[in-house]
């Protein structure tokens, strides 16, 4: 899905430095924050709540923009995750018992995987955000440690031992 642009560029508009790297910004990650907001959050409208938030964030921090030009894109999306899942943790959809219960009782191991997003939403905001960096996105796992701040050895077991909660629910039948 694309972003919305809430920023006109038009020619008569004189564009400081600060609001040519925010256009920048929007035009290089837009779509990649947004897409990460509505794949955490599962709804287009509360994405939208939390990419508006972005936007204002990432305007403030236009003017330091030029520190961060080495790591842009981990500078810009770790500012999308840390208004992200918070918001998540306080507003995202999550499974209720009998969703989860319908889940494990009756479909096979096989037909769990057509699932997959439900049992992505079992997991934690942040941990949903890890598998998308690493695996929709496919960031480098050095860039995904500079998002998250922690360090990528520790990504990479994380990643693991999530990798085996997704395995495991899916895969082992109930009793």
């Amino acid at each position: 899905m694309v972003a919305p642009n809430p920023i006109s560029s038009s020619p008569t508009q004189s564009k400081s430095k600060d609001s040519f790297r925010l256009q920048q910004w929007i035009e290089k990650y837009a779509d990649l924050s947004y897409d990460l907001c509505e794949s955490v959050l599962w709804s287009p409208s509360t994405a939208n709540v939390v990419f508006k938030q972005t936007l204002q964030t990432w305007k403030s921090l236009a003017k330091n923009g030029e520190a961060f030009a080495k790591h842009e894109r981990a500078f810009v999306l770790s500012n999308t995750v840390s208004i992200l899942i918070p918001f998540a943790e306080k507003h995202g959809r999550k499974l209720n018992p009998s969703e989860q219960l319908m889940l494990d009782a009756n479909y096979s191991p096989k037909e769990r995987v057509d699932f997959l997003d439900s049992y992505l939403h079992r997991l934690s905001p942040r941990d949903q955000i890890l598998l998308l960096l690493f695996y929709r996105y496919q960031l480098p796992s050095s860039e995904i440690s500079t998002i998250l701040r922690e360090p990528e050895k520790s990504l990479e077991l994380h990643c693991t031992q999530i990798l085996e909660s997704l395995r495991s629910w899916i895969w082992e039948t109930s009793v």
